[in-house]
This record gives structure tokens, sequence and C-alpha cells, in this order.
């Protein structure tokens, strides 16, 4: 019988995504550019005010940057 509740596409449990709401996106991605991370997601505009980059931890889950203007 398959686990109760929802999950995600690669069926696996647990937090695949974590957000963080930062201040300084173009400042972060610098640092982490620097340090050789690779982005999923590019600095991006998605809304009007609102900007996003992902990467992925060594664990493959997402990290999210989101920058509110």
């Amino acid at each position: 019988m398959p686990p109760a509740g929802p999950v995600g596409l690669d069926k696996k449990l647990g937090i695949r995504c974590l957000s963080f709401v930062i201040r300084d996106l173009s400042g972060v991605c610098t640092v982490l550019e620097e340090k050789g991370v690779e982005f999923t997601v590019p600095k991006t505009q998605v809304l009007p005010d609102t900007r996003i980059a992902m990467v992925k931890d060594p664990d493959g889950n997402i990290i999210e940057f989101v920058e509110r203007g």
C-alpha cells in the first residue's frame, strides 16, 4: 500500500525545496557564483517587483532565493 499524504513527482517524502526571501539577490548570487555554485534558474524577473534564483544543494534539494521590491 502506498504511503498516505501528498508525494512529490519523484515519489520521495520530505522537503524538496526551501525558499528564502532576501534583500539583495544580486549580491547573494555573486557570492554563490564566486564559490562555484551552479544555478538551475539564474536571476529571473517573475513579477514586476519579484526576482528569483534557484540552485540545488549536494543532495539535490532545490534552494530558492526570492527578492521582492
